[in-house]
């Protein structure tokens, strides 16, 4: 409901020293292998200034490490807090992909004193965009358009409770069952995936799940879009980024042999579309947006990186 694959990024400072979970790397791995790196907090912060991540500007203390900081350890370093978590809550993603669901989210949130941000490309244009919002207040809660939340504190068992505590509040009950049963048509090269039942159950849904992306993960492991097929479409092999489709008479199916990472990003999606009230009208990243995306050399690294680590 929190993590989906090499989603999201905690960090903990110490000093000018930050510890941050590796691109690419699975915060469930977190007790298995080593999946921090850390990096020194002012030349994280200039690098905001500097508009890209340069090989020249190396903001890692150890240039050997092997590991990639986060795509986003420039707000990490930049928000005045020991400990920063920034994940991609299931419950909160249904509310901050809409305009009413963020104001539902905000009213429910009010006395932590919440900052919304606007939709931005993750890295540094959202680090910037941060930076700019924020400008001096001090909150522990940052609410992400169309991206997911923040939260800070210089306490772990805050961290906990402030994490307990927004989840409790942004909770939606599903208004369809997540858990349908699987279509019974297979296809060569496609499996039917757990959520096509959820066409029959709502209309609503399958419209919007075929709309377009709705966060950047969606269009990282999932590709620009989820089609519809025919059968005979299938057999032409679609663009390989298209990872999930749903095909004429046989439901949702997903690619045979996809990455775990892929396979969580798709339960993900459905979670979320069917905690998502009817009444409210979630919004799709452009198209330019999408394309910054997938084109990205950073966000090709992490894809590449969490295949390796997830299979």
């Amino acid at each position: 409901m929190l993590v989906q694959g090499p989603g999201g990024n905690t960090s903990v400072k110490f000093g000018n020293i930050m510890w941050i979970k590796a691109s690419g790397t699975l915060l469930s791995n977190a007790g298995m292998t080593e999946i921090f790196t850390p990096v020194d907090v002012q030349r994280a912060v200039a690098e905001i200034d500097l508009g890209e991540v340069s090989p020249k500007h190396d903001i890692r203390l150890d240039p050997e490490d092997g590991h990639r900081p986060s795509i986003e350890t420039g707000f990490h370093a930049l928000l005045p807090w020991k400990y920063v978590f920034h994940y991609h809550s299931v419950n909160a993603l249904a509310h901050l992909t809409s305009e009413e669901g963020q104001a539902a989210a905000l009213a429910k949130l009010s006395d932590l004193s919440p900052i919304p941000i606007g939709y931005s490309k993750p890295g540094i244009p959202l680090s910037r965009m941060i930076r700019e919002s924020i400008n001096g207040r001090e909150s522990r809660v940052v609410l992400l358009k169309n991206h997911g939340m923040i939260v800070c504190d210089n306490s772990i068992a805050e961290i906990r409770n402030l994490i307990d505590k927004t989840e409790k509040r942004l909770w939606l009950n599903p208004e369809v069952d997540c858990a349908a049963e699987p279509g019974q048509q297979e296809f060569p090269g496609w499996v039917s995936f757990s959520g096509s039942g959820l066409f029959e159950q709502d209309p609503l849904l399958a419209k919007r799940l075929t709309s377009g992306c709705y966060f950047p993960d969606q269009a990282v492991f999932l590709g620009p879009e989820i089609p519809v097929l025919s059968a005979d479409e299938l057999q032409k092999r679609p663009d390989p980024c298209v990872q999930a489709a749903v095909i004429q008479g046989g439901g949702l199916h997903l690619r045979a042999g996809a990455p775990t990472a892929v396979r969580e990003q798709l339960e993900c999606l459905i979670a979320v579309l069917a905690r998502i009230p009817k009444s409210w009208n979630p919004r799709t990243l452009a198209n330019s947006e999408i394309g910054e995306l997938i084109d990205w050399d950073a966000e090709k690294y992490r894809r590449a990186l969490s295949e390796k680590n997830s299979n």
